[in-house]
């Protein structure tokens, strides 16, 4: 290409007035820009994915963060019949297998685990106010209520 063709085509790009090559470069620029995010192997985003996690920095040292302690626990109790637990579970360290449905379980007491078997359903599970080292092994539950007043 001759040095007066350059300067009239790179005139020509700098001025509104030629649309077509202004055309053609966008569209080759994206024909380029599709060709090589396929040759990269990525994938496309997806516009309905939930943004990613945002960065909040260090924790400060100030504040004392730990893993919630395990309930100790050092029997099982295995619960057939939803009349056992009508007025409540109140015995500590304790893994309550529940194997039946229940409509309502009131915990008051501390270091519980409860494990209900496959398939079985807690329509509401109240924890009262103070409780401490609750853990809930499977199962489905309707609503939790967690007793904030006494």
């Amino acid at each position: 290409m001759s040095p007066q063709s350059e300067r009239a085509l790179y005139q020509c790009m700098r001025l509104p007035h030629c649309p077509r090559i202004a055309i053609a470069l966008n569209l080759l620029l994206v024909l380029a820009t599709l060709a090589g995010c396929e040759g990269c192997g990525c994938t496309p985003t997806d516009p309905n994915a939930p943004p990613p996690p945002y960065n909040l920095g260090l924790v400060p040292t100030a504040l004392d963060i730990a893993w919630p302690t395990e309930p100790m626990v050092d029997r099982e109790v295995v619960v057939e019949d939803p009349e056992e637990l009508i007025n409540g579970y109140f015995e500590s360290n304790t893994t309550l297998r529940v194997t039946v449905d229940l409509d309502e379980l009131i915990i008051d007491a501390d270091d519980v685990v409860v494990a209900p078997e496959q398939g079985v359903r807690i329509q509401t599970l109240r924890i009262l106010r103070g409780r401490e080292r609750l853990r809930f092994e499977g199962g489905s539950y309707g609503k939790i209520i967690l007793a904030l007043l006494t």
